[in-house]
């Protein structure tokens, strides 16, 4: 099937990362991944790791900080959850890291709490108005925008690690796992400085402002914990970077986001009127609607792009022989798979998904506990 045959379905809610942030490396792969829906499924240990070290963070600060637990038995419920859930999704999933190991996670999120223990924590979180602590919070608004096809607006999402208060200042505050760190500390604080997710963080957070008191976001702390087989004598396991995100940066941020978005709905317009016209396969094929990179994109995070065959050879220009699948997973489908044209029907129609799962055969795979989205489409 080539690519202008197959059913499409516009995002209803975007990302930084799997919307704005892909959308700005290549428009192509965006539109491959978010617009035609192709994946290929595979676990992705970076993200696994990641993923399952923030959920150990949030556990215990919420029972230091909300629970009022003593702040040993707050480590030991985070470290309960790396022993457990991640080792066993480490073990089913057969990972051959031998770097991001469920011992060696253990071992830096002990040391963090070492280097910098829950009562000397500088930052510290506060009560949200609806009585929750302010760790793990989704910020989902409406944009300015309606999607194409249902007539309802455009959400934009992000979930802030952690809020909270320094010397009357409130910061959003983010744990990320390395590798290393640059050693110019300026230098990688401007790294940090310009990525997407943390100005997306301060700007939304601001939106809902009415969420936490109608307080003002100013500031950023990222704490970049490093995973390695050995440090040196006296280095520290956790490199803190902190900045302010003013006002006229969250202003530029958010018209450059709305330019962007404006952009993929534009083109995707574009692209309907494209495929309803008489043209010829062979015409329709050859229009660029969105553009590849050809470039830095092609080779992001050192691995080459899913979609390498297909951009670099006319004879890979059917996705679904290459083993990629055209399907929609998300928290509305509860983590089932469903084809695209039968995602149409339940949004369009108001088809039951349940009727939809048991008229396809091709429905088949179902995910099991929490759902997340990214370990599904990591290998992007």
């Amino acid at each position: 099937m080539g690519i202008y045959n197959a059913p499409h379905w516009f995002p209803e809610q975007l990302s930084t990362s799997r919307d704005i942030e892909l959308y700005s490396a290549c428009n192509y792969k965006w539109f491959l991944s978010r617009v035609l829906h192709y994946y290929k499924y595979a676990k992705n240990v970076d993200l696994e790791a990641g993923g399952e070290f923030a959920k150990a963070n949030e556990i215990t600060r919420n029972a230091y900080f909300k629970q009022n637990l003593p702040m040993e038995e707050a480590v030991a419920l985070g470290v309960h959850h790396l022993e457990t859930v991640y080792a066993e999704n480490f073990a089913k999933e057969n990972f051959q890291d031998v770097l991001k190991t469920p011992s060696k996670m253990v071992e830096v999120f002990k040391d963090m709490y070492k280097q910098t223990k829950l009562d000397e924590m500088l930052i510290i979180p506060f009560e949200m108005e609806d009585g929750t602590l302010s760790v793990e919070q989704d910020f989902t608004i409406p944009l300015p925008f309606n999607h194409p096809e249902t007539g309802k607006p455009l959400l934009l999402k992000c979930v802030l690690d952690l809020l909270g208060t320094k010397d009357g200042i409130v910061f959003v505050m983010d744990d990320k796992t390395c590798k290393s760190v640059n050693e110019d500390r300026a230098k990688q604080t401007d790294l940090l400085r310009t990525q997407n997710q943390f100005v997306q963080y301060v700007t939304v957070g601001n939106m809902c402002k009415d969420r936490f008191g109608g307080l003002d976001i100013t500031h950023v702390r990222i704490n970049r914990c490093k995973i390695k087989k050995q440090y040196a004598v006296g280095e520290n396991v956790v490199e803190p970077y902190e900045f302010e995100v003013d006002v006229w940066f969250q202003q530029t941020w958010w018209n450059n986001l709305l330019y962007l978005v404006a952009d993929m709905l534009s083109k995707y317009s574009n692209f309907n009127k494209l495929i309803n016209t008489n043209f010829t396969d062979n015409f329709v094929n050859n229009q660029v609607v969105y553009p590849r990179a050809y470039g830095q994109a092609c080779t992001s995070f050192f691995k080459p792009c899913p979609y390498t065959y297909h951009c670099t050879s006319g004879n890979a220009q059917d996705l679904q022989e290459q083993g990629f699948k055209q399907v929609i997973c998300n928290t509305h489908t509860k983590g089932v798979e469903i084809p695209v044209h039968l995602y149409r029907k339940h949004v369009l129609e108001n088809v039951p998904l349940d009727e939809l799962i048991t008229q396809s055969p091709a429905v088949k795979e179902q995910f099991t506990g929490d759902f997340d989205l990214d370990n599904f489409i990591n290998n992007f």
